[in-house]
């Protein structure tokens, strides 16, 4: 049957033999095509109607209206490629992530794609594997903000397995290519315009067109569709976007990468927060271990040890823990203001402990508590409880010493401890309970299990942020709270890396950006560039950032950059492909971590084939010849 004859047929066979004619790898059309006027839509493909989503039902006025899309069943189930590309206009900025068009909804079993606009104008584009939003989900942010009143013309891109991106006007607003969903999941959701199902959100935007084809539009043909319309003029950029806004490598090249230790062991440092590299940058700290790619056991010994760099990268021996994880190792840094100090954490008998050796005298000691995060000064840490932890989220805590508290929801007895580093005096601050407790949505306070982890100290130590978890890392709050626990405000929803920048403001990952809360209690933020997740880190003087990202595309790039604050530009330091074997609770994040002037940065990574070791770049080159006016 050719599609002359589809075309003569019944209006299910019209469509099912578009999606079929995909499919099979002939030449797609499209599946449904909307045109008509802000107000007055009509759908222009065969068998399809639009059926006015009632306005009472909805708390939406009748005169703007919002549609269902009615078709054969099954016709809309677009599982492969999919482009979306229509003209709109919108009457204001929305309030809320709301939808143009929307076959997505939050709850299990209903989510397909959707593509929309955010509060800033910039738009948005999801598309889920699996029908719910999970690591089969994948969302794209554009760049570009959509002014209030004017025309543009949206294209939205899915490739299954390679890559998502938007366009406005014909330029290309954002694209990720990273764990790109492979099909779209095929829901009972059905297609709304405006519309978020059951009604949840809706956005009064002026439609002119809309289509839908089961094919990937390319960029040739997203530009000539543009200059078509007329409607080819660059909008105006939001935010600055990594890799998008990479600086000429030409004229910044990355610098030279070099291995300071070596196998047959594997060496890494792990979490980015801590001090690796002495006050004279000579000495780096490190883990080593003769396994990889399984989750450590009660048994299972790491070393410790550094590096020294000017004595041809020799390794040097320090002691051992049996109190360990892949992802924040042994909590193992040198303790600030006290020359020649480092500290673990380990376990005695039934107990974590931390152990703090000067390695000029040999003398150590051994405090009742594992520690995460020690204060400016070296005086104090922070603890939280890692049998918890590691109950809660394994790959973060430690095995060998089970939770007490496991059947319980949110224990009184497990929280959040302050330890004087000299005495060995633990104080317990807040507790899991108080902090479960303070009413929450998108969860069930009856049932939900918390847990505590991530601290940081702010730069004056005077407070510190922590965040709050439950069940496995779904749900995420961000608190701050003062030296002794009280003044507890909570800074924002869904935060995950974080660094302090200064003692007003904390530079926070939140799904598809860096933004910059105050610690306030307003929730208010600020977003400084759009990118995907990483561990960021301030550079002396907070000119500067460096950060990574995840492993990227086919080849799982990790990328390493440098942030250039008052100009929003990026350098990049390196590309380094992850083995795919380096996943889940086992993945070797390059978590870049730099030397007290901010000269040096030493980063985990198996890119040279021997498993993962440390490695080392001098930046200075690169930030000298940037200076200032980076470009």
């Amino acid at each position: 049957m050719d599609m002359q004859t589809m075309r003569t047929g019944t209006a299910g066979m019209i469509l099912t033999g578009f999606l079929l004619a995909a499919g099979n790898g002939r030449a797609a059309e499209e599946v449904f095509r909307l045109t008509g006027g802000a107000e007055a839509l009509a759908a222009a493909t065969p068998g399809v109607e639009l059926v006015p989503v009632a306005g009472a039902a909805a708390g939406i006025p009748p005169a703007r209206g919002a549609f269902r899309v009615a078709a054969p069943e099954g016709a809309l189930d677009l599982t492969g490629a999919l482009t979306v590309d229509c003209v709109l206009r919108l009457p204001a900025l929305p309030t809320a992530k709301s939808p143009i068009l929307s076959k997505w909804h939050c709850v299990p079993g209903g989510r397909s794609f959707e593509l929309g606009v955010m509060p800033d104008g910039c738009p948005y584009f999801s598309v889920s594997a699996s029908g719910n939003y999970d690591a089969e989900a994948r969302e794209v942010f554009g760049r570009h903000a959509l002014e209030p009143g004017q025309r543009y013309r949206m294209t939205a891109v899915f490739e299954p397995g390679q890559a998502l991106t938007l366009f406005v006007n014909g330029v290309r607003s954002a694209r990720e290519s990273s764990r790109v969903p492979r099909r779209i999941a095929v829901t009972r959701t059905p297609v709304l315009v405006r519309l978020r199902p059951p009604g949840e959100l809706y956005l009064p935007v002026a439609i002119e067109e809309l289509v839908l084809a089961a094919e990937s539009h390319d960029e040739s043909r997203v530009r000539a569709a543009a200059k078509a319309s007329s409607l080819d003029t660059p909008p105006p950029r939001a935010f600055a976007a990594f890799p998008d806004d990479l600086a000429d490598e030409a004229a910044f090249p990355p610098p030279a990468v070099r291995t300071i230790t070596r196998g047959p062991a594997h060496h890494w440092f792990a979490y980015y927060d801590k001090f690796q590299f002495d006050e004279s940058g000579r000495f780096v700290l490190g883990m080593a271990v003769d396994f990889e790619h399984r989750s450590p056991t009660a048994d299972d010994v790491v070393r410790i040890g550094m590096v020294d760099l000017e004595d041809g990268d020799r390794w040097i021996d320090l002691g051992t823990s049996s109190a360990w994880c892949w992802q924040q190792g042994c909590m193992l840094q040198w303790r600030p203001g006290h020359p020649g100090e480092v500290l673990w954490n380990d376990r005695e008998g039934d107990r974590y402990v931390c152990r703090i050796r000067d390695l000029r005298s040999g003398r150590e000691r051994v405090l009742p508590r594992a520690v995460h995060h020690v204060s400016p000064d070296g005086r104090w840490a922070l603890c939280t409880d890692m049998s918890r932890v590691g109950d809660m989220r394994p790959g973060y805590g430690y095995n060998g010493i089970p939770d007490p508290c496991a059947a319980e929801r949110a224990p009184a007895a497990s929280g959040l401890w302050r330890l004087d580093l000299d005495t060995g005096e633990a104080v317990m601050l807040i507790s899991i309970a108080a902090v479960a407790a303070i009413p929450y949505e998108g969860g069930d306070p009856t049932r939900d299990k918390h847990y505590f982890n991530h601290i940081q100290w702010r730069p004056d130590g005077q407070r510190f942020l922590f965040l709050n978890r439950r069940d496995g890392g779904r749900g995420t709050r961000m608190f701050t709270a003062a030296f002794d626990g009280g003044d507890l405000r909570l800074v924002m929803h869904g935060a995950s890396h974080y660094v302090w920048r200064d003692n007003e403001a904390i530079l926070i990952w939140t799904g598809d950006g860096y933004r910059l809360y105050r610690d306030d209690g307003s929730q208010q933020a600020a977003l400084l560039w759009k990118a995907s997740n990483g561990h960021q880190t301030y550079l002396p003087g907070n000119e500067w950032i460096v950060t990574d990202t995840y492993p990227q595309g086919k080849a799982r790039e990790q990328a390493l950059y440098l942030v250039h604050v008052p100009t929003m530009r990026f350098l990049l330091l390196g590309r380094f492909p992850c083995p795919p074997e380096y996943r889940g609770e086992w993945r070797c994040d390059t978590h870049p971590r730099i030397s007290r002037d901010g000269r040096l940065v030493c980063f985990d990574s198996p890119h040279t084939g021997s498993g993962r070791q440390m490695h080392l770049m001098d930046i200075a080159p690169v930030l000298d010849a940037a200076g200032t006016g980076a470009p």
